[in-house]
């Protein structure tokens, strides 16, 4: 949960109560970025293939690596990225992070691949690479990011609650501020 909302990966809570089916024109090629040195399990080698005919157009595919890269970034946590309604619009946001090594859930988010939509997932903005987040907490690994369930009980035992309640942000606050544009991007919401 973040500021009340429910958050589940690529998907959000829809003012009709129904969720944001996933696959129905979701802008995977534009949105979702995945790098090839990152372990690929089976089921991201399946979401792979449902999802190669949306590619984009190779020319496109290498600026927005480009733009990845002259950003300093190594990684990203793919197929895991959150939308979250807010002030009448949604955000999209896949954290990113310039760790080449470790525990995928230990690496620091070091920025977020950002996008918005002004028409409840429609159409989304140019992406991106923002430092200032709406929902993730730069500087925080996955485990340490404010809206993770953590346990209160463990074998029936009550144990100390161990948890930052997420900060509220004036609006605005979260506004992206690029580090390298993508090529066409233009950086407004």
């Amino acid at each position: 949960m973040r500021d009340g909302v429910p958050l589940v990966a690529h998907s959000y809570l829809q003012p009709s109560g129904n969720w944001l089916p996933i696959s129905e024109n979701f802008p995977w090629d534009k949105l979702d970025v995945h790098f090839p040195s990152e372990p690929m399990t089976e089921a991201k080698r399946a979401a792979l293939e449902n999802l190669r005919a949306s590619l984009p157009p190779e020319e496109a595919r290498k600026s927005k690596y480009a733009a990845l890269d002259a950003a300093g970034v190594r990684g990203s946590t793919y197929l895991f990225a959150f939308i979250l309604p807010k002030h009448g619009r949604l955000g999209y946001e896949q954290p990113l992070h310039r760790a080449d090594a470790g525990y995928l859930f230990d690496k620091t988010f070091d920025a977020v691949y950002q996008s918005f939509s002004d028409d409840w997932g429609k159409t989304w903005s140019d992406p991106v690479i923002a430092t200032k987040a709406e929902i993730f907490e730069i500087g925080k690994s996955s485990i340490d990011q404010c809206f993770r369930a953590r346990p209160i009980k463990i074998d029936g035992k009550r144990i100390a609650a161990d948890f930052t309640p997420c900060s509220s942000k004036p609006p605005g606050a979260g506004a992206p501020t690029p580090q390298h544009k993508p090529e066409g991007a233009t950086g407004k919401p």
